[in-house]
């Protein structure tokens, strides 16, 4: 469907579990002969309750150089050992420079138990999450922010990540927000509730912006 999509174009997503990795790509790059990459695609899925994306391998989505992507009524829930739910590649710093930063708007989505973060936006990449989950990464974080990259969090869950790793001796592991390398995070009226380390936890020249969250019990 989405090689067949224009750009602009919604798939909509029936009742189901789904084993793929999907990998969307922006109009520069020519991911097959005569085939070439698109932005702006809606995915919408009939409920997060019914529809699931998850691989025995790799990540769920990744987007690289994407932008205008919109998720809506979706659970992504990989299985693999580091894979995770969601991941922006693109810009200085990620593992395709060459490509623009992805850009996504996600609502109602679960980002839920997977190994791996259940966000992991890298690059000058830019999201847009809100009445959404990102929580119970079994052993990493909800949402890593790394190399310029931009999120704004509203009205969501950010819990319980990290929960299958030891305590001692202390991981980097379990952390609701982790902001690295000049990222910058806007969290309002969010729940960080119960992680294994940090609620929100920012390094390297990083810049929050906290209001009206509920951050407690880390």
């Amino acid at each position: 469907a989405w090689q067949d999509a224009a750009g602009g174009d919604i798939l909509r997503i029936a009742k189901g579990t789904y084993a793929e990795s999907l990998v969307f790509s922006h109009p520069g790059n020519q991911y097959a002969p005569g085939k070439y990459g698109k932005n702006g695609i809606k995915l919408i899925g009939v409920s997060r309750r019914a529809v699931t994306i998850a691989p025995a391998s790799g990540d769920a989505i990744t987007l690289q150089g994407s932008t205008g992507y919109q998720l809506r009524g979706l659970r992504l829930q990989t299985a693999a050992a580091g894979a995770r739910g969601l991941t922006l590649v693109g810009g200085p710093g990620s593992v395709l420079p060459s490509f623009p930063g992805a850009q996504v708007n996600a609502a109602a989505v679960d980002f839920v138990e997977n190994h791996g973060q259940n966000v992991l936006l890298t690059g000058s990449a830019n999201a847009w999450i809100r009445y959404s989950k990102l929580s119970r990464s079994r052993a990493s974080h909800g949402l890593s922010l790394w190399q310029a990259s931009y999120a704004r969090v509203v009205a969501s869950e950010i819990s319980g990540n990290g929960y299958t790793v030891p305590v001692a001796p202390l991981p980097d592991a379990g952390k609701g927000f982790d902001l690295r390398y000049a990222s910058e995070l806007d969290a309002r009226r969010n729940t960080v509730a119960d992680n294994l380390t940090f609620g929100v936890i920012g390094v390297d020249q990083t810049v929050a912006r906290l209001a009206y969250n509920t951050i407690s019990g880390s």
